[in-house]
């Protein structure tokens, strides 16, 4: 495994699963573990497990018990949008209509799996520049491509 990044309840490494696909394991932090921490834990792993759809990291296994837990989900290559902002600038209108959009659906299918919404961030999001299409604009009724957006 090698670390990927680092937030706010611990660190988050780029490993592999035992089929050979990437996996995004988040360590907590032993500073942030606690016996309600602990409590919590195995709930929200509950709620990574009944997450899913188009637009949402899939869960791949957990260790709710472990002396440091985590939790391990799909791995999605791209660019933190943060530092890409910060690198190039605003998106584009329709890049970034497009973004909104599908970060909407997203977390919509998250809000509606789960009310859990206590550790979001936008260095958990990343864009996933493909040629395919996978979105419609709501702007102009086309189908749009460009940015898709995914989380750690």
């Amino acid at each position: 495994m090698s670390r990927a990044t680092t937030g706010g309840m611990g660190q988050v490494y780029l490993g592999e699963s035992p089929a050979g696909w990437l996996v995004a394991v988040k360590v907590i932090k032993p500073s942030v573990l606690d016996e309600d921490s602990r409590a919590r834990f195995p709930l929200e792993v509950d709620s990574l497990k009944a997450v899913y759809g188009p637009f949402i990291a899939s869960f791949v296994a957990a260790d709710t018990h472990a002396e440091r837990p985590w939790p391990a989900v799909e791995f999605v290559q791209g660019a933190d949008l943060l530092v890409h902002v910060s690198e190039h600038g605003p998106l584009p209108l329709v890049e970034a209509a497009s973004l909104g959009a599908l970060l909407a659906e997203g977390l919509g299918t998250v809000h509606d799996a789960t009310n859990d919404m206590a550790d979001e961030a936008p260095s958990q999001h990343t864009i996933e520049y493909t040629p395919m299409v996978r979105g419609s604009s709501s702007l102009n009724g086309s189908t749009a491509c460009g940015p898709l957006p995914g989380r750690w």
